[in-house]
Parts: structure tokens; sequence; C-alpha cells
């Protein structure tokens, strides 16, 4: 097929075909999301919200009594941050609005590219019936909700409460140029940003496209300028204005999608280079001073890319590109192979028909470790309007969960019971091509261990998640454990800040270094890199040789209880902690009372990594 001449330009008041066409087709794609077109849509300011998916939890202060002596890392109040009584008396916010249909300047939400990039009657399907449509796959992942995470939304508005008034347009335009993109360059344009109280309530085409978080024709449009170098981390990321949709094909047919959505299909390499990711996923910041300027020394908030550069896992596309273990962002997190690993080969639009399958074709979900997320939004379904419904969003967390499992491996290498006295080692691994845990400062691994006797029962242990994700033995500031000594030890691997005067701090604008960040170094992590500066362990004794990149190990020596029988250890992973709850609701802002509502229906519960059992 041979493209048709270009059509005329549409003015950016000028609403194109598809675009009507997609008003009429959203009860269509609604149940494809997993809502019911034909039910009444509920009253989002009244309606109860989703069963809960866990017991309902009082995540407020004080800690749980776990009967135990060992201290619980509960929700407890920021040492920065006099601790709430009652609770804030804060004005309640509404749900958010519901997604939109927009088309504004360059970017169009994902509705208009549902019409013919999401599946339908058998086509963009794999070989067991499941969605693989790039907007279906879209639908249920984290970037369709960047703008609508609950976690996010209360941490932005922590983060507005505690920086000076003049800050607040810094504040604003950090914390919504990766999670609300599209909105961010069109605001830029007119030397605006998208606001806080924008993001949450209003109404504006603007307001609607923000809150489609990172939509296709936002990643999609993204050029190849700067890539992989300073310029480009921390949301730097360049899009044209020749309305240029960039794709991994070299031969693209541009005539639908000229002729309906005056976008060009262009094929460019870059979409499928890791460097194109850290445009978000490398997030440098400084800590503001009492005025609102950034004082502080560069702090790498996230530094996934830097990370898997510094790593055995790079591509050759990079500097020192490593071959055999290489794998890109995309390979892992847009797998090109259905959910049983076969290869994807399929049309990439479901009109007109007639196109040739492609391959490889990746799936657009870009799950990680974070299966909270879609719990937290279904089973408070009306408070925060998700794309996806209920349904999709559990299937998500499920999905997040298997994929995450993926990502470590825990092994006991010896255990033994001698003189009274139990030893053991387990070998911890890393299987992913950055930190473990990476991203966001406060996700953790922790090791649950239990000495069991002949008939099952747990005769001691420690490090086992209660009922709201609190983990008895973790109270306190973090430290890194090579030994367990006491039966109350519980190893974690995390991060802890603080801020230019030394205080511990949870907010990433007073960040200015790690007083601990001992996460999980990939395999291939060199000391002499040039990226070792920002990604380097901190608060990791030096004299600990089982700390190397790619895995760690745990030496257990302590008194062994009579009867015992069997060690078993369990790697756990966590999104948030209670603890880092409790940070944002002793802030007092309204997105943190939303946030713990949501959470005594969803809490932080942690993902099962790996686990090992060995008789003794």
């Amino acid at each position: 097929m041979q493209p048709s001449p270009p059509t005329p330009r549409r003015t950016s008041t000028e609403p194109s075909l598809l675009f009507a066409l997609t008003l009429a087709a959203m009860a269509g794609c609604a149940e494809t999301a997993g809502r019911d077109p034909a039910a009444p849509e509920p009253d989002a300011a009244s309606a109860p919200d989703a069963a809960p998916t866990a017991p309902p939890a009082d995540l407020g202060p004080p800690a749980v009594d776990t009967g135990t002596s060992a201290p619980v890392d509960a929700v407890a109040p920021p040492p920065d941050a006099a601790p709430p009584d009652a609770g804030p008396a804060v004005a309640p916010l509404g749900a958010l609005p519901a997604p939109t249909p927009v088309d504004v300047g360059r970017f169009m939400t994902h509705q208009a590219c549902a019409f013919c990039h999401l599946g339908e009657q058998g086509l963009l399907t794999d070989a067991d019936g499941n969605d693989i449509s790039p907007v279906g796959t879209f639908l249920q992942g984290p970037m369709a909700h960047a703008a609508r995470d609950p976690y996010y939304l209360a941490a932005f508005a922590a983060e507005l409460s505690a920086a000076p008034a003049a800050a607040r347009p810094l504040v604003e335009a950090t914390c919504t140029r990766c999670h609300a993109p599209a909105a961010s360059v069109e605001h830029a344009d007119s030397g605006g940003h998208v606001t806080f109280d924008a993001l949450v309530a209003g109404t504006t085409d603007l307001d609607h496209l923000a809150r489609d978080g990172v939509t296709c024709t936002a990643c999609h449009q993204i050029q190849d300028r700067d890539l992989g170098t300073p310029a480009s981390f921390t949301g730097g990321f360049s899009v044209g204005n020749d309305r240029r949709i960039y794709g991994p094909y070299a031969d693209p047919f541009t005539t639908p999608m000229r002729v309906h959505v005056d976008y060009t299909p262009t094929g460019s390499a870059h979409v499928g280079r890791s460097a194109m990711c850290a445009t978000c996923h490398t997030v440098i910041t400084r800590a503001l001073d009492a005025a609102g300027e950034p004082t502080g020394p560069e702090f790498p908030e996230q530094a996934a890319y830097l990370e898997w550069r510094n790593s055995e896992y790079r591509t050759d596309d990079e500097p020192g590109g490593s071959g055999g273990r290489s794998r890109s962002c995309q390979d892992c997190h847009m797998p090109a192979t259905d959910r049983a690993g076969r290869p994807l080969r399929t049309i990439i639009s479901i009109r007109p028909g007639g196109l040739d399958e492609r391959a490889p074709f990746r799936r657009h979900e870009m799950f990680g470790g974070n299966a909270w997320l879609p719990r937290l939004l279904a089973a408070s379904a009306t408070k925060f309007n998700a794309a996806a419904g209920p349904e999709l969003l559990e299937a998500a967390a499920v999905e997040t969960e298997r994929f995450a499992t993926t990502g470590a491996s825990a092994l006991i290498e010896s255990a033994g019971v001698r003189d009274g006295a139990l030893t053991a080692t387990v070998l911890i691994e890393n299987l992913t091509g950055h930190k473990l845990p990476t991203g966001y400062p406060t996700r953790r691994l922790f090791l649950e261990w239990r000495v069991q006797g002949a008939d099952g029962a747990v005769l001691i242990g420690a490090g086992a998640p209660d009922e709201q994700g609190g983990v008895a033995g973790l109270a306190g500031r973090p430290i890194h454990l090579d030994r367990v000594s006491t039966p109350t030890d519980v190893p974690v691997w995390g991060t802890a800040m603080e801020d230019v005067d030394g205080q511990p701090t949870h907010l990433l604008l007073k960040a200015a270094r790690y007083t601990l960040d001992n996460r999980l170094l990939p395999r291939g992590w060199r000391d002499d890199h040039a990226d070792a500066a920002m990604t380097r362990p901190v608060g990791v004794d030096p004299a600990d040789a089982d700390f190397t990149a790619g895995s760690d190990r745990v030496h257990f020596q302590l008194p062994a209880p009579d009867g015992a029988a069997r060690f078993e250890v369990t790697l756990w992973l966590q999104a948030a902690t209670p603890e880092d709850l409790g940070h944002l609701f002793a802030a007092g802002t309204a997105a943190g009372e939303r946030l713990r509502a949501a959470a005594r229906r969803a809490p932080p519960l942690p993902v099962r990594l790996a686990s090992h059992a060995a008789d003794l």
C-alpha cells in the first residue's frame, strides 16, 4: 500500500474525524476497560466504593500490637512533622473527573487511539484470547494511571505543603512533567504548567489531557534528541511540532492516521531504546532552601536507567554494551511475547482491514513490581475513576505479581543445627537489569525467615507481614543487616534519606543524600563506571564481601529452639510501607486523607518474590 498525498493541516480547534467517531464509540471502549456500558453511571460523589480487597485496617497511629516485644513498622509520624491527633481537619477532595476524550494542540487522549488500536472481535488477541492491543494493555498498566495514582497525588500534596509558597510553581512543574507529560508540554508552550488543583479537579481539555497520564501521543511523539544524556533526564524529553508518531516499524502505512487524526506514523529505532525510557525514569532533584530555591547537591531520586547502564544488561547501542545479557527496558517491561512466552506476530491496528501482521509486537502493560497501585484504584473505584474497571485492575495486579517473581531468587545455601546453635547462609540474587528495588525510594525488599518443628509449627522467626503491610522488627531507622543474630532481626534492602542539615526526611524536594541505599545491585555493576557516583551503595560496610554486584548473602547464627527441624525463607517486595503512609497522612492534606481511606480498603501488602526451605 502506498500513502496518499498529505492532507491539509487542521487547526488546533478543528476536531478530527476520528475524534468525532471516538465520542460515539466510548461505550465500546468502556466495556473493553471492564465497565458495563448498559449500567447507569454511579454518582461519583456519593456512590459506595468497590468492596475492599483486604480486611479494612486503621492505618493511623498508634502501631499495631502484634503480641511480641519486637517493634513494628506501622504508620508513624515523620521526624520532621508533628504527629496528627484524630486526623487533620481538611476539606475532602471530590472524585477525580472521569476519563474524557480530548484533542488539544499536538495531543489526543488514549480514546482516539482506541478506535483503531484496541482489540475487538478476536482481533489483537493472543492464542489464548488475551487482549494484546496497544491501548487495551496500556489501560491496565501504571502509565495510564500515572496522574491518578493515589499515592502520587498524596506525595505531590505533601511536597507542596512543605515547600515555601514561592516554590509552588517549581514543585508543580517538577511533579507533573512525567506524570502528566502531554499537558505539561502544552502548558510549557505558553510559559505555564499543570497545577495540582487542575490535576485533581479541573475540567478543561488540558486538565483531562493531564489526567490521561503517560498517554499514547506523549510517548510516541518523543523525538530522538539528546536521549541518554543528562539533558534528557528528569523529564527532558523533546516533542516536535510536526505531529510525527514514532514507532518501531520502518515502513508504516501512513494514510489512515494522516487522514483521520493528522498524525504521520514514522519508523524510528529510538522508541526501542532504554534511553527513551530514561527521560522520566532518571530523576535528579535538588533540595529546596527556605526561599524555595534549589540549593542542595544533585540527588538521584530515581536512577533505573543509570543502574541499567552500569550493568551487564546494557545493550549494544550504549557504550560498553555487553552482548550476551543485553536487554533493553522494553525487552522486559514491554515483552514481545504472550504470557506463555510465545513470540507475538499480529496486525497492529484493526482498521483498515487487510493490514499485514508485524513482528516483533510488544505488549504495552509496562508492569513492574507495584501491584498495590491497581488494587488501590480498584478498591476505591468511584474516587479515582481509573481508566480500567475493577476486574481488569485486579487482573493487572495479579499479572504484576507474576512478573515481579522473575526479578529475584532466594536460595538457602546451607543450614543446620550444631551444639545448640542454628547457622544458615541465604543467597539473594537480583535477576533484573537495575537495582532491586528500583525507582521511587519508598520501595523495599525484606526477608522473612522462620524455624519450624517437625509438626510444622513455627518456633521462632521474623519478618512476616501483617494485614496492613507492617513488619515486626523493621521499626526505626533502617540499617544494612549482614548477620541475623537475634530472633527479631529482619534483613531489609531499601533506602533512607536526609536533608541538607543531616535530618531524616521523606520529602524528595528536601532530600540531599541517602543515608542508606543497600538495594541489590545489578549484575555487572562496577565502581569505576561513569554512572557509579549516582548509583553506588550507601551504608553498607565495605568489609561485607558478600554484598556484590547482583547478589547479597545473609548469614544466620542464633540459638536453636528445641525441636528445630526446618528452616524457611521468603523474599518480599513492598511498594510503600505503612511508615511511608504515616508521613503522608501527617502532612494534613486532603489528598493524604483520601489515600488513607483508600489504603484502609487496600493496604500496601508486599508481593512474594521467592521462597526456599531446607531441613535442619
